[in-house]
């Protein structure tokens, strides 16, 4: 009896009417999930995409996204090609739900630690007016000591 195999989507000769799948490979690659549709012999790759940002007030950015654009745009980092990837896996961490194990986490936060590093790299934090004005008066306190 001729079947279609339900990971693969071929034809192949069945040996019991209750048959699913062609071969032990294609019942394996169904069990893990990732069958339907995918040809025979191909691997399925997950694509980790940057999804496009829903306009705003359709989604809340999480606590990591939030402080890791606050940080990215003290830096004026955050419309970067590089920033957006840190952007991308902040979401990512945040939306981590009971699914992720906790390696599939610290991959995610590692990655993220050294994305932020390549963000950063080279640049200078715009300067905050009470950093300069405390300098001012810094400067100010040692000229008149000096004199």
């Amino acid at each position: 009896m001729r079947k279609k195999c339900e990971a693969c989507g071929e034809q192949f000769e069945a040996k019991r009417s209750t048959a699913k799948y062609c071969s032990n490979g294609c019942r394996v690659q169904a069990q893990r999930g990732a069958g339907s549709g995918t040809r025979k012999g191909t691997s399925t790759v997950v694509a980790f995409g940057l999804a496009p940002r829903p306009p705003s007030g359709e989604r809340e950015p999480g606590p990591l996204e939030a402080s890791a654009r606050a940080e990215l745009e003290s830096f004026g980092r955050a419309d970067t090609l590089a920033g957006g990837v840190v952007l991308a896996l902040a979401r990512r961490i945040d939306e981590a739900g009971p699914t992720d194990t906790g390696s599939g986490f610290a991959a995610l936060a590692k990655e993220l630690r050294s994305s932020m590093a390549v963000a950063l790299a080279g640049a200078e934090q715009e300067a905050d007016p009470i950093d300069q004005v405390r300098r001012q008066r810094e400067q100010k306190r040692r000229g008149r000591g000096a004199g």
